[in-house]
């Protein structure tokens, strides 16, 4: 049996949804960010870039950027569940920019304090509430 993957990306449309609906929410420096905690031990992440924001090669390089930010991160959390959406354009936005606001963006859900409170009891990563 493989090992199990603990850095992997969300694929599915529900799963996309899943973070959206029963997770909190928080923005930084035109980055947006939605969490989901779980029982799971994979922290899981999921990029999303709307058209508007750049033509196709600056919005895969803005994917290319933010995934070698969490895969070098020394503070991603396992039992996470990530969507980092972008909200304003990809040209806009340098590497150095993407790694301060993604690093202070995975600092704050460790802590517990996104969103003004105590971070919600993890789920098991099947459920959809």
């Amino acid at each position: 049996m493989p090992p199990r993957r603990t850095f992997c990306s969300l694929r599915t449309r529900a799963e996309f949804d899943r973070v959206f609906a029963g997770g909190r929410r928080f923005f930084r420096q035109g980055l947006g960010f939605y969490y989901r905690l779980t029982s799971d031990d994979a922290f899981r992440y999921g990029i999303s870039v709307p058209r508007r924001f750049g033509f196709a090669v600056e919005r895969n390089t803005f994917r290319r950027r933010v995934r070698e930010v969490l895969r070098l991160s020394d503070d991603r959390a396992p039992g996470i569940e990530m969507v980092i959406c972008l909200a304003r354009k990809c040209s806009d936005i340098g590497y150095a920019e993407i790694r301060s606001t993604i690093g202070w963006a995975l600092r704050r859900i460790r802590r517990g304090d996104a969103s003004g409170g105590s971070p919600r009891v993890p789920v098991k990563a099947g459920d959809d509430a």
